[in-house]
């Protein structure tokens, strides 16, 4: 049980680092590719982990009376509001394509070597 929480931790701390990365990525707004991908990733972890929370909890993850369901049931409105996964990766894979640096055949190269730099 303790490695199920740790691993759910790891997750959870994954997804604030990308979370946070895309929020500092520009000045008023957030770099849309780095948001983009940090509510594909935020939105199914929070999926795999609340999932994860009800196997735990066992026949209670699924009543009223613990918490643990009613996140379970709201992390599935994540992924749809705001654009599903889907579409999500359509912007960032078209992002990454332009990017593509052809002398090392490296796709989105130096796109990621260009949001380190703080605008």
């Amino acid at each position: 049980m303790r490695w199920k929480a740790v691993d759910m931790m790891i997750q959870i701390e994954a997804g604030r680092g990308l979370l946070y990365r895309a929020a500092v990525s520009g000045k008023q707004f957030p770099d849309p590719t780095l948001a983009a991908m940090a509510k594909i990733y935020c939105n199914e972890m929070s999926i795999r982990v609340t999932s994860e929370a009800v196997q735990v909890h066992g026949g209670y993850g699924f009543t009223d009376e613990f918490p643990v369901s009613r996140y379970f049931r709201g992390t599935r409105y994540g992924s749809l509001g705001g654009g599903t996964s889907e579409t999500l990766r359509n912007l960032v894979s078209r992002k990454m394509v332009d990017q593509m640096d052809l002398a090392s055949g490296v796709i989105g190269l130096r796109y990621f070597l260009n949001i380190n730099k703080i605008k």
